[in-house]
């Protein structure tokens, strides 16, 4: 299986502050990498650096075989919406739009599929994530664990080569957990990879690869 993410002398500071110094790691197409570390020691700004949502200060990302400077904006913009998934510790939903708008918004920037099939998708999605009740619902007058399941429904939504996951059962309780355990299984029987930050042990024996970052540096376990 060839690789589909590559990571060398990553390095990002603030200030005076260095979060990340020489990171490096190589993830294979159908590979679960877990990254440990107490809060505040860069694990999210890794997960942002690779997904291009952050810029490092220096090293180099090689995405799908090809070092991700030498795309220019449009093509990094067609990555991101078409290869790659992000389930954010924060949801990033709009709270004043219905969970089908949530969905729908993602789903006309990403692609130019015709509504009915949209509509589908996202039936399918939030049915396999146990929300298709809510589908009418508000994102702001839903739980935390509610509104954490519909980004994972969000990245569900189309086939993705890479899917970043920040803290992903922060918000849920054990049995939607279960359920997203299930969910990783199924993306990774489908050649995708995924990177998870997490604190919880559940993720222990999912995963591929176990690394530790501390004091800036990515060690595998």
């Amino acid at each position: 299986m060839v690789n589909i993410l590559k990571v060398r002398g990553l390095t990002k500071s603030y200030e005076d502050h260095t979060v990340l110094e020489n990171v490096e790691f190589e993830l294979k197409q159908n590979e679960i990498m877990l990254i440990k570390g107490r809060s505040g020691t860069g694990k999210s700004t890794l997960l942002n650096i690779c997904s291009m949502l952050e810029n490092p200060d220096a090293g180099e990302i090689i995405f799908d075989g090809k070092n991700l400077d030498s795309y220019d904006h449009k093509e990094k913009q067609d990555i991101l919406r078409n290869h790659l998934g992000y389930i954010f510790q924060d949801y990033n939903l709009f709270e004043d739009l219905t969970v089908y708008d949530n969905l729908y918004i993602y789903l006309t920037l990403s692609s130019d599929l015709n509504k009915s099939k949209i509509n589908e998708l996202i039936r399918n999605s939030l049915d396999e994530v146990g929300l298709l009740s809510k589908i009418k619902s508000k994102a702001k007058l839903l739980s935390g664990g509610e509104r954490q399941r519909v980004a994972l429904a969000r990245t569900l939504l189309l086939p993705r080569k890479l899917v970043f996951a920040d803290e992903p059962t922060a918000n849920i309780d054990e049995e939607n957990s279960a359920k997203l355990i299930n969910i990783f299984n199924k993306l990774k029987d489908k050649n995708t990879a995924i990177i998870i930050v997490s604190h919880d042990d559940i993720f222990d024996s999912l995963a591929d690869k176990i690394y530790l970052l501390e004091g800036g540096k990515l060690c595998q376990k």
